[in-house]
């Protein structure tokens, strides 16, 4: 698979545990907004993270899945890669 050095800022996990907010409504369902999953040199939010972050507390009825042109493989055929890279 080919490494990709994109553009993007490494991931600081000391500066994301520096706040924690409360769960607010942990009854409320929530329809959870448009994520990505993504690999890079930068850091990797996969489904571990996305785990974590689904059972914080709150009650995340539905999410969806959007590709970010991350760990794609270019030896697929052109008909099967997604039409970003088109």
């Amino acid at each position: 698979m080919q490494i990709v050095h994109a553009p993007h800022l490494p991931v600081c996990e000391h500066w994301l545990a520096l706040r924690k907010e409360p769960v607010v409504a942990p009854d409320l369902p929530i329809v959870g907004a448009p994520h990505h999953l993504w690999g890079r040199q930068t850091g990797r939010y996969l489904a571990d993270e996305f785990g974590e972050d689904v059972t914080s507390g709150h009650w995340i009825g539905a999410t969806v899945c959007l590709p970010c042109r991350s760990m794609l493989r270019m030896s697929f055929a052109r008909q099967t890669r997604s039409k970003a890279l088109s």
